[in-house]
Order: C-alpha cells, then structure tokens, then sequence
C-alpha cells in the first residue's frame, strides 16, 4: 500500500512539474515572438520589455539575453539619431532634451554623451550669435 502511494505521489509530481515547466516554456515562447514582432516594427521599447519578460522566465537561456541586448542597442541608435537629426537642424533645446532623456536610461553610452555636449555647446555659440 506504502509503494501504491509513494509510486502516485512520484507520478502526480511529474506531472505537476511537467506542467509548470510547459506554461513558463510557453510564457517564454510567447515573450520571445511579441519581442521579435516588435523589433520588426522598429518598436525597440516594447521589444525590451518583451525581452526582459524573456529573460525573467528564463534566465538561462541566451538567446533571451541577446535579443534584450540587441534590442537595446537598436533603441541607443534609434534615440542617437533623433538626437543628431536635432543638432543638425539646429533644434538644439529639443536635442538636449532628447539626449538628457535616453542618458538616463542609458547613462553609461559615450556616444550620447558626446552629442548632449555637443548640442549644449551649439547652442551656446548660436545663442551668443544672435
């Protein structure tokens, strides 16, 4: 009688593990696809998100870990550009804005803060020439 229980007890357990691993396997899956339609649709910060649910189902798997950071890379050239596009439309308060706005969220990228110094210098001169 004790094996009869131990032996369903065993399988209900399997069971039970199976179906847990499957839903987050499917969560996974599912965070994955909305992430790669994002990035499709040039919507890098939903693709983070998505991404970054990813990577919180499962945290071992890489590929998560290379979509978010690709992701991520996208999004710091795509506000990069904006940024730029500003400057040289010499729109230079909305070019600060923009670069002072992504440096927070991406406060280590050199780049940005090139073009932020940049546009608050420009500014300055054009200011000083008028």
């Amino acid at each position: 009688m004790q094996v009869k229980t131990s032996i369903l007890t065993f399988i209900f357990m399997i069971i039970v593990l199976t179906t847990v691993t499957g839903c987050n396997s499917h969560k996974y899956q599912d965070a994955i696809a909305e992430g790669q339609s994002a990035m499709a649709a040039n919507d890098y910060n939903h693709a983070i998100k998505a991404f970054s649910q990813a990577v919180e189902k499962d945290p071992q798997q890489q590929e998560a870990k290379e979509l978010l950071e690709f992701a991520k890379k996208k999004d710091i050239a795509n506000q990069i550009q904006a940024v730029e596009n500003d400057i040289n439309a010499k729109q230079w308060k909305e070019a600060i804005k923009k670069a002072d706005a992504v440096l927070k969220e991406y406060e280590s990228d050199k780049q940005l803060k090139e073009l932020t110094t940049k546009a608050k210098s420009s500014m300055k001169i054009a200011q000083f020439n008028q």
